[in-house]
């Protein structure tokens, strides 16, 4: 299986102060096009943008980090969560 490192954030701040959930991904370097492709489109459909001026996927649901987690498991990725990844709710709870 492949693994994933979500480099969890806190970007909650500034502009972007409403922010839930924001990660940085490092991995994607040694990746194809296609895979990162695939795993961008992911983090889109979950409900994140990516923000030039932080370099960071950022957005303003917390049910975002899960849609993106499973979407990233669904592709074949396991998934490591890394920095301050803080215990969110159950995806079924509010946000």
């Amino acid at each position: 299986m492949k693994m994933l490192a979500i480099h969890w954030r806190d970007e909650a701040y500034g502009q972007h102060s409403g922010a839930q959930a924001a990660f940085r991904l490092y991995d994607t370097a040694l990746m194809s096009d296609t895979a990162v492709r695939r795993i961008h489109g992911k983090a889109r459909k979950a409900g994140f943008t990516f923000c030039f001026s932080r370099c960071s996927w950022i957005a303003c649901r917390i049910r975002a980090a899960h849609a993106f987690v499973g979407g990233v498991q669904a592709l074949g990725y396991a998934v490591s969560h890394e920095e301050c990844w803080r215990a969110l709710p159950p995806p079924e709870a509010g946000g």
